[in-house]
């Protein structure tokens, strides 16, 4: 019966920490033109001047995922003027796009993501605060 704890309580730390190398995100989802947009944000607390990582899963509205998009992140802050940062994700299948940036900046952010596809251009902004 201890073993049965052990393992539970191993089980429930893993689940709410993560497990080794797989750090945190924040999920933030949009759906517009019959597509669903989920960006991850990884670390989920992005600090100034550290590598995050953006991915952006798409799906169809019968949940499919939509391969062959070219999604273009536009990343700027709403109260500041400067250049914005215009990463390009890479296709990692399965609906998947991934960059990695950095933020200049701390306070409020917006990341724009342009996916481009046969059917169209479709823009989903996502607000976020970094650290």
């Amino acid at each position: 019966m201890q073993d049965f704890f052990r393992t539970l309580s191993v089980s429930l730390l893993l689940a709410l920490f993560g497990c080794g190398s797989t750090a945190p995100s924040t999920e933030l989802t949009q759906t517009r033109d019959g597509l669903t947009a989920t960006l991850a944000v990884k670390p989920a607390s992005p600090a100034v001047m550290k590598p995050v990582v953006l991915q952006l899963t798409l799906r169809e509205e019968h949940g499919g995922a939509v391969e062959g998009a070219v999604v273009q992140y536009d990343l700027t802050m709403p109260g500041m003027t400067m250049p914005k940062t215009s990463p390009v994700a890479v296709a990692e299948g399965g609906g998947q796009y991934r960059a990695q940036t950095l933020f200049t900046m701390s306070g409020d952010w917006r990341i724009e993501a342009t996916v481009t596809r046969p059917g169209g251009v479709t823009a989903f902004s996502y607000g976020i605060t970094v650290q």
